[in-house]
């Protein structure tokens, strides 16, 4: 079985084609391709959502996870806790779906930080450990 894009629609094909536009099986037998194959729905997420950046505590690569139901805008920024923004990204028309960011802490000593992730009306805060 393949599963494969195209545009927006997913497409799937099972055994090989041969010459004479039938499909065979695993051992050799033909059948023709059925119309009936069942249509395949990509699920997108349905609200706004920071999930768990990890690993955390963390050495010095943050993944951070999240879900947009729609195309966004998105913004992800850390701040130590004097309130200083050390990183900041900004990522426009960002297509609806599950995603994934990393923060590289390579120019920040170890600490507690605060990751606030933002994205059309909908903005969270975690705290995060950098221990190194």
């Amino acid at each position: 079985i393949r599963l494969s894009l195209v545009g927006s629609e997913m497409c799937i094909e099972t055994g090989s084609r041969n010459d004479i536009g039938l499909w065979g099986g695993p051992w050799g037998e033909e059948y023709e391709y059925p119309n009936d194959v069942p249509e395949i729905e990509l699920l997108l997420p349905t609200e706004f959502a920071l999930e768990s950046p990890y690993p955390n505590p963390f050495n010095s690569q943050l993944m951070i996870p999240f879900e947009i139901p729609s195309t966004s805008d998105v913004s992800i920024t850390v701040f130590d806790v004097l309130g200083r923004r050390v990183f900041s990204q900004k990522i426009q028309q960002l297509p609806p779906g599950y995603h994934q960011e990393t923060w590289s802490a390579v120019n920040v000593s170890s600490g507690m930080y605060f990751l606030t992730f933002s994205a059309g009306p909908y903005t969270s805060t975690i705290k995060v450990l950098l221990l190194k």
